[in-house]
């Protein structure tokens, strides 16, 4: 409670925080402005009030990374690059599009022993059908009701990611030393929710863009490489204050 206090100062101090007073202030700012001329008019949802509505998704997400994450990344490399090694362990989200998951999977075999894949209601057949083709490929693979989620909030991705990477990677043996998460597949909510699992965990991520061709489109018989999204810490100390060293990805 303390935390969020502090937290919230912060949006509407100026001494404490030029950027999030004025983000703090302007959003509140937007939101009565907004609430007012709903109220006025409740028949029509105007621009501003959209607007308003944007912007305090983005304090929403500002605060929420704030309290989950400890450690402040200070150096974010995303470059096409820069490929991961073939990975132990690896969580994914799964679309309808049944080839961008398994593109990804392929990659990473033969080293791949553990695959979580996270789908919505509508993917989870996809997700199945997956397991089943690479059962005898992958030594556990973990799809079905424990790991679907809502395709349109956040939270729920991140909850799921979260316990991944907290709770069950304590129980498999042999245990891997961290779970590289893959932000590619799903709705915009859902890659939202990955990454900050992600940042909040200090684990490793990637995502897999499809090779295009000079018009633009998916260039015919080339192969997707996922690249590495390397986050560096200013601390390594976790939620619950342990030291957490950086992983080999």
């Amino acid at each position: 409670m303390k935390k969020l206090k502090k937290l919230l100062v912060a949006f509407f101090d100026p001494s404490s925080s030029v950027l999030l007073f004025i983000l703090g202030t302007a959003t509140l700012t937007l939101v009565l402005n907004a609430s007012y001329d709903y109220f006025n008019d409740p028949k029509t949802i105007k621009g501003g009030f959209l607007f308003a509505g944007a912007s305090l998704v983005v304090f929403i997400l500002t605060v929420m990374i704030k309290l989950m994450v400890k450690a402040k990344p200070i150096y974010v490399d995303i470059s096409p690059e820069q490929k991961p090694k073939k990975q132990f362990a690896l969580a994914l989200l799964v679309s309808l599009d049944k080839a961008a998951a398994e593109e990804i999977i392929k990659y990473h075999l033969p080293e791949l022993h553990y695959c979580w894949l996270i789908s919505t209601p509508d993917s989870v057949k996809v997700a199945l059908d997956i397991k089943e083709r690479y059962k005898e490929k992958i030594a556990v693979i973990y799809a079905g009701s424990e790991y679907i989620v809502a395709a349109f909030e956040l939270m729920s991705t991140y909850r799921v990611a979260e316990k991944i990477l907290t709770q069950e990677i304590y129980k498999l043996e042999p245990r891997p030393s961290h779970i590289m998460l893959d932000i590619t597949g799903g709705t915009k909510p859902m890659t939202a929710g990955m990454v900050l699992a992600g940042f909040a965990n200090q684990a490793p991520m990637e995502y897999t863009q499809a090779v295009r061709d000079e018009k633009g489109g998916v260039a015919e018989g080339a192969v997707a490489q996922p690249t590495l999204i390397e986050a560096y810490f200013s601390s390594s100390i976790d939620k619950k204050g342990r030291t957490i060293k950086h992983r080999d990805k």
